[in-house]
């Protein structure tokens, strides 16, 4: 409960509004990027540009969102728990192929 009302207290911060998309989105390095989300903060900066014709409704509905933590993971505990650790998720699509290959068998 506590995330939601800090979101509502901070939803104004440093965000665009694409104007043609009527959507709201983040500068992430050189470019911007419409898929990061700060969390409630971003949900409460959507409602808040939507009210004022800037976000459109299909917009605010994919923003709108509940979030439910219901676990914590530790990387640093990864280690103690497995033999052998071989990469993460993010790791895998910039892998190549022939690495795949040997993963699969």
């Amino acid at each position: 409960m506590n995330a939601i009302l800090v979101g509502a207290y901070n939803y104004k911060h440093d965000y665009f509004i694409l104007e043609k998309r009527q959507k709201l989105a983040y500068r992430e390095n050189d470019s911007i990027n419409e898929r990061i989300s700060y969390g409630y903060k971003t949900v409460f900066a959507n409602i808040y540009e939507h009210e004022r014709k800037n976000v459109s409704k299909t917009n605010l509905d994919e923003a709108l969102c509940i979030e439910l933590i219901v676990a914590e993971f530790s990387y640093a505990v990864l280690p103690k728990m497995c033999r052998h650790i071989i990469g993460v998720t993010g790791t895998l699509n910039s892998m190549p192929n022939f690495k795949k290959v040997i993963l699969q068998k």
